[in-house]
């Protein structure tokens, strides 16, 4: 199936969205140095994709952002398995997040993700899979990617245990707040995603992935709101929230 750029994926306010065709009218990034070696965005994509094929795994769907100018890059793809990988939890599907930025701001790192499909909600491990070289002028892209893609495939099975484990713990109302408080306090998500979050955990019986009282609802509860972020802002906060699915309660 061809991979579908749906709007939802990464961001609705800040970034500029962006097709993977656009990605071919961003200019080459210079070099900063001697030991300087920019990855044209594109390159990256379309490693990344070949390196995924040859794991047998297919891109369902794909958006793209940028931002300074170009030169820093999210993204995320949403993957379908065709060689039995180990399924995710009911109801998710596969998902891979990365970003990267050509002005040396950032490594690239992939992310290690889910996709729930009744709210559209990524879920992230805490854990992020970082390429071993910072835009040297050593860095094999190919190798590196083909490494990264065979750790995302195997931190995939610990992430689905988290979640199904996270689906079993039953909070009290209590230790709910408590959590809440804290993810607000250790500026995890924004002050203005307070209202919405308590709300979607504690009110809106309309919401069935943020039911029952579970840690896995509270998280969607969460997700639910980080959509209304930034790209580089919602990528950080996705992925801290991942730690909530190792939270001893």
């Amino acid at each position: 199936m061809a991979p579908d750029s749906g709007s939802t994926l990464i961001a609705h306010c800040g970034g500029q969205l962006c097709t993977r065709e656009e990605l071919k009218t961003i200019p080459h990034p210079e070099s900063m140095g001697p030991h300087h070696k920019p990855i044209p965005h594109l390159d990256f994509v379309e490693t990344l994709t070949g390196v995924l094929t040859d794991q047998h795994l297919t891109i369902n769907r794909e958006e793209f952002a940028t931002y300074k100018e170009g030169l820093v890059l999210f993204g995320v793809m949403d993957l379908v398995s065709t060689n039995g990988h180990d399924a995710p939890p009911e109801g998710c599907g596969f998902s891979l997040g990365f970003r990267g930025g050509n002005d040396q701001s950032m490594a690239r790192q992939i992310g290690i993700g889910q996709r729930v499909f009744v709210c559209d909600n990524l879920c992230f491990s805490a854990d992020l899979i970082a390429l071993k070289h910072k835009h040297t002028t050593g860095f094999k892209l190919h190798i590196e990617l083909q490494a990264a893609v065979k750790r995302y495939i195997e931190q995939t099975v610990a992430l689905t245990s988290s979640i199904e484990r996270a689906q079993t713990i039953e909070l009290a109302s209590t230790q709910a707040k408590e959590i809440i408080f804290d993810l607000f306090t250790d500026k995890v998500l924004p002050a203005r995603l307070f209202a919405s979050v308590a709300d979607n955990y504690f009110k809106r019986s309309d919401l069935p992935d943020c039911a029952p009282n579970t840690l896995w609802g509270l998280h969607n509860s969460c997700t639910r709101e980080v959509k209304k972020l930034k790209p580089a802002r919602r990528f950080e906060a996705t992925t801290r929230l991942g730690g909530l699915l190792r939270m001893e309660v």
